[in-house]
């Protein structure tokens, strides 16, 4: 019933919450059956390490699944944007397509 899934991975520096890296990968590998791809929102304030880990988790999964990066709407100008070119360049060593994508729902205004 499923053809694509669109993944979140949430980086506790970016949200603020916990990590969820088991339940991250456990999903992954049963949403890698299908057609995948997975959003990390970045802010200015993420952390390098928990992006690298992110990577890793997919690049272990495979090389060839999209990770599009969001800059977090409100620190758009506050670093983020630069945080994600600075990320897409580290992801680029291990993954064949990364992109970096605004985060449409919020220049839209849809909650």
């Amino acid at each position: 019933w499923v053809d694509v899934v669109a993944m979140d991975i949430k980086l506790p520096t970016s949200t603020g919450q916990e990590s969820f890296w088991n339940e991250h990968k456990e999903f992954l590998h049963e949403a890698a059956k299908k057609e995948v791809f997975i959003k990390i929102v970045v802010t200015a304030d993420t952390a390098k390490d928990e992006f690298e880990r992110a990577v890793g988790l997919i690049a272990e999964e495979s090389s060839d699944i999209t990770l599009c990066l969001q800059p977090e709407h409100q620190g758009l100008l506050d670093g983020a944007l630069l945080t994600c070119l600075e990320f897409q360049r580290l992801a680029c060593l291990r993954l064949n397509d990364v992109r970096i994508i605004p985060q449409v729902h919020k220049l839209i205004a849809v909650p």
